[in-house]
């Protein structure tokens, strides 16, 4: 079984300010260098990232980058670039990760990557709160091809009959960054 796993981090950080909050300090570190941590020390076979910029990129050094040429088209969009990576892989699974999500675990991010199945897709729940990271198998990338938009998976899934799995997190730990008092706040 190959396994790929994407790093979206093509935002346009519109809530933040000025700066690209992916690049924001963070305990000392870019904000994108801890979810790339995460997916690094994962049993994956393949590592990429959609970027919008190439500061970005560089701090993601040895993991693949792929440029996301319309950002502002939302993360459907970079979901799509994604999963037509993964299918041109051979990938049986897709797992994905957010680069504004630095509270996840690696023993999080593998459990989800564990329980998807060949059939159904794998999320993260946090009480009500459903998000990444996400594990989707190989027979979902077409579908994930075609998504456009700022609603990522979820419109697909609310589409599909089959119901997916999920992967309860600790609390907190689904935390994203959007504005700098959530960079604070995280950091707390």
């Amino acid at each position: 079984m190959k396994r790929v796993g994407l790093l979206l981090a093509a935002g346009l950080s519109r809530r933040f300010g000025e700066e690209d909050k992916l690049l924001a300090p963070w305990r000392g570190k870019p904000l994108v260098s801890y979810a790339a941590k995460v997916l690094r020390s994962l049993p994956l076979d393949g590592l990429a990232a959609v970027v919008r910029s190439d500061a970005v990129a560089r701090e993601l050094g040895e993991i693949d980058h792929i440029h996301q040429p319309a950002p502002e088209r939302g993360q459907g969009t970079s979901l799509a670039i994604g999963a037509a990576y993964a299918a041109e892989q051979q990938a049986d699974r897709l797992l994905i990760l957010l680069a504004d999500m630095p509270l996840v675990s690696a023993r999080h991010a593998e459990e989800v990557l564990k329980t998807c199945t060949d059939d159904r897709p794998c999320l993260s729940r946090d009480g009500e709160l459903v998000a990444p990271p996400a594990c989707f198998p190989g027979s979902w990338f077409a579908e994930l091809k075609a998504l456009e938009g700022d609603q990522g998976a979820g419109s697909l899934l609310r589409r599909k009959e089959t119901a997916p799995l999920f992967v309860d997190a600790l609390r907190g730990e689904l935390r994203d960054v959007d504005t700098v008092q959530d960079l604070e706040e995280a950091a707390a």
